[in-house]
């Protein structure tokens, strides 16, 4: 098994936007991970099968996927592939097309085919090139291209009403990512969604591969982590800000998870 953070290139601090071109071999699997920003996947080459929220169907030359922070999902190749993964944050988009994609939970997937693939990945190549290239109007472009593989990603798709039912893991999760800095519960999450704390709880390890709680103690420290390699906030602060109520708890999950405190993952940080 390859580790999911291949497909995760951007970490607390990186450009608005990333774009690498992914060469994968028959029989990889990256498990069920899931992103704190948006990312669009583009296959060029060879066969897989995907798993996207509560969906699972099989991807090939043309599949596009666009995922926002509260999606989920897996990859299982079949043959060897190539795929375009563009990760970008809320401040590339334009406001109009953020507001399309924030509007709630929802699956855009589509596949493209003869000339529309061909304009897709010619898109794609030329956000490549920009990406690598820099200079002064690197990003400016960057943020047209991509607006352009975004707006034919949600056209094409066209979530139909069953693709818009999102599941009881789905609208947790777009909680927890809404939220976690706030004092939430799986039981007050269930009384939301009109649930019991223990179904809730069943169908969040089922589809989401990790206990609620698993869950939100790592999109806290996520968060936690940025806030300790970015700013000059205690940690007393920095366990507020994340969503603990109690500075002794932030502590002891911080050391369970990472395996050293708060101070020695900033001076680590700032060392390396």
């Amino acid at each position: 098994m390859i580790s999911p953070s291949r497909l995760t290139p951007m970490e607390a601090g990186d450009a608005a936007m990333s774009a690498d071109l992914h060469a994968l071999s028959a029989g990889d699997v990256y498990a069920l991970h899931w992103h704190d920003y948006y990312e669009l996947e583009l296959v060029l080459e060879g066969e897989g099968l995907h798993r996207h929220n509560d969906a699972e169907y099989p991807i090939g030359p043309g599949s596009a996927y666009l995922m926002s922070f509260f999606d989920y999902h897996s990859l299982r190749t079949t043959t060897p592939m190539k795929i375009l993964n563009v990760s970008f944050r809320r401040a590339f988009m334009p406001d109009a097309l953020a507001g399309a994609l924030q509007a709630g939970p929802r699956r855009y997937s589509c596949r493209f085919d003869g000339e529309d693939f061909a304009y897709m990945r010619e898109l794609g190549g030329r956000l490549l090139r920009g990406d690598s290239d820099g200079g002064s109007l690197a990003e400016f472009r960057g943020r047209a291209l991509l607006s352009l593989m975004l707006t034919e990603v949600i056209r094409k798709a066209d979530p139909s009403p069953s693709a818009r039912a999102n599941s009881l893991a789905q609208k947790a999760v777009a909680f927890i990512q809404g939220n976690y800095d706030r004092d939430i519960s799986l039981s007050g999450i269930a009384s939301r969604l009109s649930v019991t704390p223990t179904y809730l709880g069943t169908v969040f390890r089922r589809d989401v591969g990790m206990s609620f709680n698993g869950y939100l103690n790592t999109v806290r420290l996520r968060y936690a982590c940025g806030l300790l390699t970015s700013t000059d906030l205690s940690v007393k602060e920095i366990a507020a800000a994340s969503g603990y109520g109690s500075t002794e708890y932030f502590l002891y999950v911080f050391r369970r998870k990472l395996g050293m405190t708060p101070g020695a993952y900033k001076a680590i940080s700032a060392s390396g």
